[in-house]
């Protein structure tokens, strides 16, 4: 397998997952707005439209992203070391 056609495999097992993530996190919009966790009757669009969408978003970005979380594995140091210098190229 040439470095080229692994890439390509890596680029497609990510898009699977990134697919998958996506479906599961927006079923997770309507449990966030109707979890009583935040406070929908003083959002207005006029003021901080963005602010509370963009809460919605953070947190269940962060949920989902526990999915992939190698805690309780051998991987664990290994992978969050890789992850965290990922981050610094994204």
């Amino acid at each position: 397998m040439t470095t080229q056609d692994k890439k390509e495999s890596i680029q497609n097992r990510v898009n699977e997952l990134i697919r998958e993530s996506f479906i599961d996190a927006e079923k997770l919009v309507t449990k966030a707005i109707n979890s009583g966790a935040i406070d929908i009757e003083n959002w207005t669009p006029e003021f901080s439209s963005w602010l509370l969408p963009k809460i919605i978003t953070t947190a269940i970005l962060e949920k989902c992203s526990e999915t992939y979380s190698p805690n309780g594995t051998g991987h664990e140091k290994t992978v969050k070391k890789e992850v965290k210098n990922l981050k610094l190229f994204l």
